[in-house]
């Protein structure tokens, strides 16, 4: 049933802002514009991360560039070199516990050894590794406690701890009322109280506890108002706890 949790829809703009410096009452930022005359491989910017060794990454349209706050360096497809970038358009970049960036691209996921600056597709290489089913991964997300969380393919999240070596599956069954309403995940996060939200790709949201991982609330009503449209949802949640959600493949604010 609906509860009185605020969901907002909005279309998010990636704005490349850095060197934001903070002086004085009035809070005065300086803004540094970096495009394709500073290096940048495109001016359409998809997606940024700080990785942990204060890196700044910037996924575009057309490459993988990082900028270690003087200048840039990019990384691009080869067709002859098996080490790079299964393609040049980069969706999203995440990094995981061993410092490691999960590149998703229009092709599927990379992984990227910060050591060695190559890339891999084989991510059931790197799971069997860790003692992890080999199924097919389509994105990570790395929780407060440094927990990763596998997003396979139809088959909802898989919890991994790197400390314990555990796994945990959270997964839809018919015969529980208390599991997730589907496996087919879009978008997942966590939210100021440690709880995990999640959105499947016909527009389905849940709340989950972060503690029991039993279902605390879901909400039908994106997908009433979009119909059965499969679509990229997204979740951010603020510093107020409030859900924002957009479609990345859709303009519908």
């Amino acid at each position: 049933g609906n509860t009185g949790i605020p969901v907002r829809h909005r279309v998010v703009i990636f704005l490349t802002v850095l060197n934001m410096q903070l002086s004085g009452q009035s809070h005065p930022c300086n803004f540094a514009h970096l495009d394709n005359n500073n290096g940048l491989s495109h001016n359409q910017v998809n997606c940024i991360l700080k990785d942990s060794r204060g890196f700044m990454w910037f996924g575009t349209m057309s490459g993988l560039n990082r900028f270690d706050g003087y200048s840039f360096k990019t990384f691009l497809h080869d067709p002859d070199d098996t080490t790079t970038l299964n393609d040049n358009y980069i969706i999203s970049i995440k990094e995981d516990h061993q410092g490691g960036l999960w590149i998703n691209t229009r092709t599927g996921l990379n992984i990227y050894d910060p050591d060695k600056e190559t890339f891999t597709g084989r991510i059931s290489s790197w799971l069997t590794a860790l003692g992890l089913p080999p199924d097919t991964v389509s994105d990570l997300y790395k929780d407060r406690e440094g927990k990763l969380w596998l997003r396979q393919t139809d088959r909802g999240m898989l919890r991994y701890d790197p400390v314990a070596g555990s796994i945990l599956r959270l997964f839809h069954n018919s015969g529980d009322s208390t599991s997730i309403v589907s496996n087919d995940i879009s978008s997942f996060t966590q939210d100021q109280h440690g709880d995990f939200w999640m959105i499947t790709h016909n527009g389905i949201l849940q709340k989950v506890s972060g503690r029991e991982y039993r279902l605390l609330y879901k909400d039908f009503r994106i997908r009433e108002e979009k119909g059965e449209h499969w679509l990229e949802y997204q979740l951010v949640i603020d510093r107020d706890n409030e859900v924002w959600i957009y479609a990345s493949n859709y303009s519908s604010g």
